[in-house]
């Protein structure tokens, strides 16, 4: 027979002490409880405690509808199809051809077939050369939008260097992407 360490008549420990009944059953013990209460305020301090909430509510708009004002502008993410393309295709080193009109890349004169967004990425690096742009730059630009995994950049330059085939887009160690095909003279 095993050893218990309980006490006789000691409930067990996984079962209540009590019953919710015997709770419910047993008489109730009242005491007084001392409540303390705060003397009244005086006039005067209650008036400058509401005109103060007042001016922070009002301060609190002023400040709400400034940056109602702000956000659009600094929100609104700048994608290459949004502004005017210019009227002459861009031609680089190599055959590739970016006509931002037709929105359309050719390799040699053959049509490269590009997802939506890999295309989008391909004209924004393309109209910004040389220029070195972070991944997080490039949701924000392309994407718009900051709340992506930073990766989804990384998987639709390599689907891009696949397509092309061309060194055109070079990684930088700890900065970014940058677009280093070299314009052909006719390309503006």
């Amino acid at each position: 027979m095993p050893v218990s360490n309980r006490r006789a008549g000691a409930p067990h420990p996984l079962q209540p002490a009590e019953t919710s009944r015997e709770r419910r059953e047993a008489p109730i013990m009242t005491a007084p409880i001392p409540i303390r209460t705060l003397p009244p305020a005086p006039a005067g301090r209650v008036s400058d405690l509401a005109a103060a909430m007042d001016e922070l509510r009002a301060e609190i708009a002023a400040l709400t509808a400034a940056l109602r004002t702000l956000t659009p502008a600094v929100a609104a993410p700048t994608v290459p199809s949004a502004a005017a393309p210019p009227a002459q295709p861009l031609r680089f080193a190599g055959g590739l051809t970016v006509d931002l009109a037709a929105g359309e890349a050719y390799l040699d004169g053959v049509a490269l077939r590009f997802a939506r967004r890999e295309y989008e990425l391909l004209a924004h690096l393309a109209c910004h050369p040389r220029r070195l742009f972070t991944r997080a730059q490039l949701l924000e630009q392309v994407w718009g939008t900051r709340f992506q995994d930073p990766s989804t950049v990384t998987e639709h330059i390599r689907r891009i260097r696949t397509r092309i085939g061309l060194p055109v887009i070079t990684t930088v160690r700890a900065g970014g992407y940058r677009w280093d095909a070299r314009p052909l003279e006719t390309s503006r």
